[in-house]
């Protein structure tokens, strides 16, 4: 019963600092699960297991991909193609944008499609000056129905 009142305070902890204080999130996360394993509450090799190895080195690899096309111009090379073609009308560039975000995730997966076009959003938005949570939220919408397709 001990266990489970120092989990339960663990994880209300936890939580708290995550809610109020978006710099230390992982942070808080990581001594969480510290803790966890110092009072004896979870063992290491438990621990361990529930950490998914395959979608971190996704994530990793496409932000390093993604760190590499960006350097490489190619988001602004997108970037100023795509408004080219909508010839600066924001509605025929959210309606683009969301398009290519279904397709790109019906192809590739939701992660991965987002991280690749939010970085052409936030490039075309800086250029038009108008705000990108819209389009944003729609490519977020978009990329999740397209990978309900695969």
């Amino acid at each position: 019963m001990i266990k489970l009142i120092l989990s339960l305070i663990i994880l209300i902890i936890t939580y708290f600092l995550i809610f109020t204080n978006r710099r230390i999130r992982t942070t808080s996360a990581f001594f969480g699960a510290i803790l966890a394993i110092i009072l004896g509450l979870i063992t290491f090799d438990k621990a361990i297991t529930y950490i998914d190895f395959n979608k971190l080195g996704i994530i990793i690899g496409m932000m390093i991909f993604t760190i590499i096309a960006k350097e490489s111009g190619i988001f602004q090379y997108l970037a100023i193609k795509t408004t080219k073609y909508s010839k600066g009308n924001p509605l025929v560039l959210l309606i683009s944008l969301s398009l290519l975000a279904a397709f790109l995730s019906s192809i590739l997966d939701e992660i991965t499609t987002l991280l690749f076009l939010a970085n052409i959003t936030l490039a075309i938005t800086h250029i038009l000056e108008i705000s990108p949570l819209p389009f944003l939220i729609s490519e977020i919408i978009f990329a999740n129905i397209g990978g309900l397709a695969t």
